[in-house]
């Protein structure tokens, strides 16, 4: 190849005086070629330059010659050591070299990778190292030369032996076999079709660690990776005596018995196997051990396992007698720790041995108790804690790389659990530790009651370790983190001191700062609104808040209704209770005022609203006919009956038309047509799908009407304290379906009123006693009771049944329920006609009567009401009760 830089020339000098030959192919490079004159050659050496010329015999003519300098020594190139890495991992190449003209600059160098690629660049002085990156994709072996050249184009080469590798995989779990599951056979499947190092993370065969359960438990599943296990001892293995069972079972697999700890590399990682349940304390032999064995590694890449944790969100807890261990990986720059005992996979964030987060030198905890044996419950996640799951067994499978490695959990068959990442190998912490500086900020002023924030982000480390915080806030309490918040409970100057820790375990002097508190007036609550009958006590419970050192608090109450404050005095803050009776019905404003010690004083005020109405609602259903005068007779009653009046349907048979209104109702029931508010009845269609002689009749307004459509039967008024809904069972007409405009209606309706105490009615009734042989509840009104229960409802009110009929409280289903059901009263009794007596008595049925003619009267007081049947003239049937609001 030319080269005319480094190049050497060569001559071809075969003319002495032999044979003349004649010339074959002509080779490249080849400048002047002569094959018929004998001569010699003339070399003239100079410094730094040299000549030639050809000299031929007498008699001959053919000549050559020429004058080249000489070219500058070569670069010597150090490519390295020879280097090692898995597929997919960034290998980074370091190669040195050297020229005896330090003028020669700038050097350019070429780097072939061996794969088809190169690496190509420059650099102006010797003393730069040249380093160059590369990622292999398949596992093999490459020649990698690596030339240097100067500006004189002169180079030189040097070569270095790349080895590409599959990583490493080590794989397992703790806790694993049991006689009495089948989970440590699923793990082992698993792992059936993962190649690499097994390690089994402690109490490896439960309940105790004998030979026996080593035999006829774990043998058959796991020990069929016996060959390629690793294995440190758990606390079970112990309840048989020096875990005997477990040292005789691996051999020398296990380290030496009775120790149980060792190490070993795999590819670029030291891996080290350690035993916690010996002495793992400073200076105890295990430990010395270990900084030992971390001392002669010369992998950059460490990780370790052991069966207890040092940290853990298990059932088990924490166990800081580990810490020592811990500490000695973290000064050697380790990067994993695996562990089992909490019955769970848990795995940490980088972190310092006392529990700082540590993204640069932090250990990475992994709790793998999952091999097969019982899961435990998990606590609420601690500091640093990443992911958790304490309902799946399975493996967890850690591939070593390089320069770090990656994690992944692989569930039993019929579990969804995962999880997986990577993370990068670490230098160890270099040079002494130095304690930090704490920071406290400040000074801090604030109000009683109202949080404080600090601030404590000016604390540093000379180091640059991750630090943690410590504060007391002067009062008893504490905090942790850069900038905790805190309310104190009463005013006055409070001395703050932070104390920050580092990753290492040095500590700050601690140092402080002032947090000066203002008194702040009491916050009051009055309590809620009340209301109250007029001449009955009402109770006030009213609370407040303020400092715990501003007392004693003296306090004043206006009732609002012109009467002397009451007032009083306390020594601790809290609740203040006190009653008072009002002569007049209205509604009053009451103010509750709480003054401290030092003057502050702090107000809230409620209502009470006194009431002294007692409302009566009076009525019956199946009222008129022409034909008969029994409705006569119900009239006759309700005009000695002082209220509202409600029609429960069917009022004007045979058919409700505006006729049989007119002419039949009219003339009895109706002169109270001014305060009654009427229900739709099944007679009120038969003449007309919109019910059309009722609609015209009464209209599609009432006096007080809340809302709902009249039009459609269905509306809403407050009657005293009590709140009343009329609804329209005629489902074929008006659907009383869950979802229907009147269900959807009602659900709302029962939402908005502030009534304490609810009375529903319709026409046919859900429950009622019969002559027939069966009894069936009305499914389509149930969606009624469904929503009146749910709200607390007590009375239902219905006709359609020609008789009267009283039930216990109950549930929508016909359940008895004294506290929360809903009382229905059968009032079919209005003039219209009576049915034979019930031979079926239906369930929580307490009151029947048939063949009387008569109204229902109810007076309803605020949180009660009560109840009389009023037979006509000349019957003598009758019924009373009474009863409370829910």
């Amino acid at each position: 190849m030319a080269d005319p830089a480094g190049g050497i020339r060569e001559f071809v000098a075969g003319t002495g005086g032999a044979v003349v030959t004649p010339f074959g192919t002509v080779r490249p490079n080849s400048e002047v070629r002569n094959s018929g004159t004998f001569g010699v050659l003339n070399l003239t050496l100079g410094d730094g330059s040299y000549s030639w010329q050809f000299v031929p015999v007498a008699g001959k003519t053919f000549t050559d010659s020429g004058t080249t300098a000489c070219h500058g020594a070569r670069p010597t190139v150090n490519a390295g050591p020879d280097l090692t890495t898995n597929p997919g991992d960034t290998v980074t190449l370091s190669a040195s070299f050297s020229d005896p003209d330090p003028s020669d600059g700038p050097w350019g160098y070429t780097v072939n990778w061996g794969d088809g690629t190169s690496s190509t660049g420059s650099t102006p002085s010797q003393t730069a190292p040249i380093s160059a990156a590369h990622v292999y994709s398949t596992v093999a072996s490459f020649r990698v030369p690596v030339t240097v050249t100067n500006s004189g184009g002169i180079s030189g080469m040097d070569t270095v032996a790349v080895t590409v590798v599959a990583p490493p995989v080590l794989v397992g779990a703790g806790d694993i076999a049991d006689c009495t599951r089948n989970q440590d056979s699923l793990t082992a499947n698993l792992m059936d079709t993962i190649p690499g190092t097994v390690f089994a993370d402690g109490d490896n065969a439960y309940p105790d660690g004998s030979s026996t359960v080593y035999k006829n438990c774990y043998n058959p599943t796991w020990g069929r990776f016996k060959a390629r296990t690793k294995p440190v001892p758990g606390n079970h293995d112990y309840l048989t005596s020096g875990a005997s069972g477990y040292f005789t079972y691996f051999g020398s697999a296990a380290g030496a018995s009775g120790k149980g700890y060792y190490s070993y590399d795999l590819g670029t990682w030291h891996v080290v196997a350690l035993n916690s349940n010996i002495a793992m304390n400073v200076g105890s032999p295990q430990e010395v051990w270990l900084k030992a064995d971390l001392a002669k590694s010369t992998k950059r890449c460490t990780l370790a396992y052991w069966h207890h944790p040092l940290f853990s969100s298990g059932n088990e807890g924490a166990h800081p007698e580990t810490q020592p261990l811990f500490q000695d990986l973290y000064d050697a720059g380790a990067e994993v720790v695996v562990v089992g005992h909490d019955h769970d996979y848990e795995r940490f964030a980088p972190q310092s041995p006392n529990g700082v987060a540590d993204s640069l030198h932090g250990i990475r905890e992994i709790v793998a108790g999952t091999g097969g044996a019982g899961l435990f419950t998990a606590h609420a996640p601690v500091a640093n804690s990443e992911a958790l799951n304490d309902n799946t067994n399975g493996v967890l499978k850690l591939t070593l790389h390089t320069s770090g490695y990656t994690w992944k959990f692989l569930p039993i068959p019929g579990k969804t659990f995962t999880d997986e990442g990577s993370g990068s190998c670490h230098d160890a912490l270099s040079g002494a530790n130095h304690p930090p500086a704490a920071a406290p900020g400040g000074p801090y002023t604030g109000t009683e009651g109202v949080a404080v924030t600090f601030d404590g982000s000016g604390s540093s480390d000379p180091d640059g370790d991750a630090l943690v915080y410590a504060w007391t806030f002067g009062d008893g309490a504490t905090g942790t983190g850069v900038a905790p918040s805190h309310t104190y409970v009463g005013g006055g100057a409070y001395t703050v001191t932070l104390t920050v820790t580092d990753a290492r375990g040095a500590s700050s002097a601690p140092d402080t700062t002032t947090a000066t508190i203002a008194n702040a007036a009491p916050v009051v609550n009055a309590g809620p609104p009340q209301t109250v009958n007029v001449g009955s006590a009402v109770t006030l419970n009213a609370t407040f808040t303020d400092g715990v050192n501003d007392g004693p608090w003296a306090f004043g109450i206006d009732w609002g209704d012109g009467s002397p404050p009451t007032s009083g005095s306390t020594s601790t803050p809290g609740s203040i209770t006190s009653t008072h009776v009002y002569s007049v019905a209205g509604v009053n404003t009451v103010r509750v005022t709480v003054t401290d010690n030092f003057g502050a004083a702090g107000s809230g005020t409620t209502t009470v609203t006194a009431t002294s109405q007692v409302v009566t609602l009076v009525g019956a259903g199946n009222i008129a006919r022409c034909d008969r005068i029994n409705d006569e007779a119900t009239a006759t009653l309700l005009d000695n009956i002082a209220g509202t009046v409600f029609a429960l349907g069917d009022a004007a048979f045979p058919n409700g038309t505006l006729a049989n209104y007119q002419n039949c109702y009219d003339p009895s029931w109706g002169r109270h047509k001014a305060r009654t508010y009427p229900v739709t009845g099944n007679h009120e269609y038969d003449s007309s799908a919109t019910a059309f002689g009722y609609v015209s009749y009464w209209g599609n307004s009432y006096s007080g009407v809340l809302g709902g459509d009249p039009g459609q039967g269905y509306y809403s008024y407050d009657l005293g304290a009590w709140h009343i809904i009329v609804l329209n069972s005629n489902n074929a007409f008006v659907s009383t379906a869950v979802g229907s405009p009147q269900e959807t209606w009602l659900q709302s309706d029962l939402a908005a009123t502030t009534k304490q105490c609810v009375l529903a009615m319709w026409h046919s009734p859900r429950f009622y006693s019969t002559t027939s042989s069966s009894f069936f509840p009305t499914g389509s009104v149930r969606p009624f009771w469904v929503d009146l229960y749910a709200a607390g409802a007590e009375l239902i009110l219905n006709a359609h049944m020609q008789d009267y009929e009283r039930f216990a409280p109950q549930t929508p289903d016909g359940a008895a329920d004294p506290t929360n059901g809903i009382r229905e009263i059968i009032v079919g009794t209005g003039g219209g006609g009576l049915d034979a007596p019930n031979t079926l008595i239906t369930a929580n049925s307490e009151v029947q009567i048939s063949g009387v003619y008569g109204v229902l009267k109810l007076t309803l007081g605020d949180g009660s009401y009560s109840l009389q049947f009023i037979p006509v003239a000349g019957q003598t049937g009758t019924d009373s009760g009474s009863g409370t609001c829910h």
